[in-house]
């Protein structure tokens, strides 16, 4: 179960300068976007991190929104929301923070009480079937207020399917007719000391239909490397970036 694969890595963390340079950069696109979100005028009050992992975005969160006070942090790893309560406690917002272990589409938060939902570098586990990503889909819009946004990193599946990439174990094959069966196109990833673990093929074209059908309309998606550039940075990781991408939707 991957959530065992999770407690493992939060258990027995690498060393930190491993993978220290494609780390800072992703931390570096994630924080970036976040501003972009706010330099076009979102000022959330409530923040829904799915798949929030130890809590890494919690003070970038925290640093570009000073209207924030509300978090909430849903992930399937018990260690790793354990994590994220001690870095909450740290930095004292005990009060402001709740933490969920359970699938990211579980997720028990009020409708329409939220103003920011984010997901980051994860949405891949939940392409293994239709019904998974419309559980995810359903979540993401239902607890957004109107004019909200759901935003997030995501593997880039033009990307993977143009290949190959450092990690990804795939084959041409499996995007044989992706268009009329996008679902459980299963490979692996694996990155020393921090990931070894099944991954699903997200389809871009399929989930933002899927998202429009539940009033999330696509504002921006662009790949990791090319959405650096256009907020002024160079990418130093442009190699470990390729097969990533931004996405943010607008909850109508």
């Amino acid at each position: 179960m991957i959530s065992n694969h999770y407690n493992h890595i939060a258990a027995n963390q690498p060393p930190r300068q491993l993978h220290a340079a494609r780390r800072r950069e992703h931390n570096l696109a994630k924080q970036q976007l976040l501003e972009w979100l706010r330099d076009r005028g979102l000022r959330p009050a409530a923040v829904v991190d799915l798949a929030c992992g130890r809590g890494g975005d919690l003070h970038k969160i925290a640093a570009t929104f000073e209207t924030c006070t509300s978090y909430v942090g849903a992930d399937v790893s018990e260690a790793s929301v354990g994590e994220l309560m001690r870095r909450a406690g740290e930095m004292g917002l005990d009060s402001a923070v709740q933490a969920h272990v359970c699938d990211a589409a579980c997720v028990p938060v009020a409708p329409a009480s939220a103003d920011l939902v984010t997901m980051n570098f994860a949405l891949h586990y939940f392409a293994d079937a239709r019904e998974h990503m419309a559980a995810l889909l359903d979540k993401a819009a239902s607890v957004l207020r109107a004019g909200g946004v759901f935003a997030g990193t995501c593997v880039d599946w033009r990307q993977l399917r143009a290949g190959p990439h450092a990690g990804f174990c795939t084959l041409p094959s499996m995007f044989d007719g992706i268009e009329k069966q996008p679902w459980g196109r299963k490979y692996r990833f694996q990155l020393q000391g921090c990931v070894d673990a099944d991954e699903y093929v997200v389809h871009w074209p399929t989930i933002v239909s899927m998202a429009h059908e539940r009033g999330l309309h696509l504002v921006r998606f662009r790949g990791l490397n090319g959405f650096l550039y256009s907020m002024g940075h160079n990418p130093t990781c442009p190699a470990d970036n390729a097969p990533y991408a931004v996405f943010a939707f607008i909850r109508i």
